[in-house]
């Protein structure tokens, strides 16, 4: 099978772009005919040295509202079928539903390729709550709507957002297996050492958010949450339009701003207790991370989260907006730390059993089982 992959974003620091250099590297690997086509100003040409990943220059570019380094680009749609012409793939998936994912979807209907799509992100309320506007969100919803009815297949990142796809008219959806890298993420990278990198005291307790610094993450209410909790360190890593304002409420937590390699892997190994409210993640990257680090999670009782923590046994799943609740729950866990490790342990070994090896081979299979199941109805 030859998959053609448009994606509105590569080389960005988010879980889309993650999940998507990691499915090329695989690929590759694997000797598996992928190509993934985007349109950046940042960066140009074979990303990273990835042969199967072609970034090309935008015909024009602005900046995401509300996100200054998020860009939103009008791509050389020309030149996008060009390349799939010469790629001649078997089947076209689109990643996102930006203007790459537009131009895929066109592309796929003038080659006649079936076409497939991962519902992401959860658009609509993002849109919601960035904006304050339901009506936006609704709006935003019927975009999707549109959109998604054209494709042949819809994978789902988790469970909890089959029910959304569907409302949107999708004609078949599914998910697939979340997955985490085992080398990057684990208990092996713990080192306790490393907070004095931000004089941090090493033997206070750590209390992480790791993600994007924006509303919709939830964040006003975790604010809230941690505000007052003096028996622990509480640590914010990623960057977003949120953090002037959070770092102005919680002047004595630690900003260390994006982390990536091995000191993100030893900040989360190295850490006691991660906490990740979104309520607009479809899975969760972050707690899959954590938990693979033998760390315990606390959750939002919405999106995908909750499907990747059992309640008691490696996290705690809580209500999203209840702050109060939070607080408890965190200040309760703080309480023993020997309880908190005996949860990332059980977080550990529950996740030796989500690799990213088979989560990219069942992204990798559903493709295959489409093309079988057109061409049986086609025959």
């Amino acid at each position: 099978m030859r998959c053609l992959l448009f994606t509105d974003t590569i080389n960005d620091v988010n879980g889309v772009a993650r999940f998507l250099r990691t499915f090329a590297a695989w690929a590759s690997e694997h000797g598996h005919e992928l190509l993934i086509m985007s349109s950046s100003a940042k960066v140009q040409g074979h990303w990273a040295g990835e042969a199967n990943i072609e970034v090309c220059p935008p015909l024009a570019r602005m900046q995401l509202p509300g996100y200054a380094d998020l860009d939103v680009t009008v791509p050389p749609m020309l030149h996008f079928l060009t390349r799939a012409r010469e790629f001649g793939p078997d089947c076209v998936h689109v990643s996102t539903p930006g203007p790459v994912g537009i131009a895929g979807v066109w592309i796929a209907k003038k080659l006649g390729a079936p076409l497939a799509g991962t519902w992401h992100t959860n658009f609509p309320a993002y849109v919601e709550q960035i904006t304050g506007v339901g009506a936006l969100g609704e709006i935003a919803a019927e975009a999707l709507a549109l959109f998604y009815q054209k494709f042949d297949l819809v994978l789902a990142r988790s469970p909890a957002s089959l029910p959304e796809i569907r409302a949107a008219g999708a004609v078949r959806s599914q998910a697939f297996r979340p997955g985490v890298d085992l080398r990057r993420f684990s208990p092996a990278w713990r080192k306790r050492e490393i907070w004095r990198e931000w004089n941090l005291d090493p033997d206070r307790a750590k209390v992480l958010y790791v993600g994007r610094i924006s509303i919709e993450k939830n964040l006003p209410m975790l604010v809230d949450a941690v505000a007052g909790i003096d028996e622990a360190d509480v640590v914010i890593v990623g960057d977003g339009p949120y953090r002037t304002r959070m770092q102005s409420m919680l002047p004595n937590a630690a900003f260390l701003g994006f982390q990536h390699g091995e000191t993100l892997s030893r900040l989360y190994a190295s850490s006691d207790l991660v906490v990740f409210p979104s309520t607009t993640d479809t899975l969760g990257q972050v707690v899959l991370e954590a938990q693979a680090s033998g760390v315990c999670v606390c959750v939002s009782d919405q999106g995908g989260p909750p499907h990747l923590v059992r309640q008691g046994e490696t996290g705690t799943v809580l209500a999203s907006r209840d702050a109060s609740v939070w607080n408890a729950c965190i200040r309760e866990l703080l309480a023993d730390r020997t309880h908190l490790r005996v949860l990332g342990t059980a977080a550990a070994e529950r996740m030796l059993s989500f690799t990213i090896d088979e989560s990219c081979g069942d992204f990798w299979a559903a493709h295959i089982e489409l093309l079988n199941q057109l061409r049986a109805r086609r025959a």
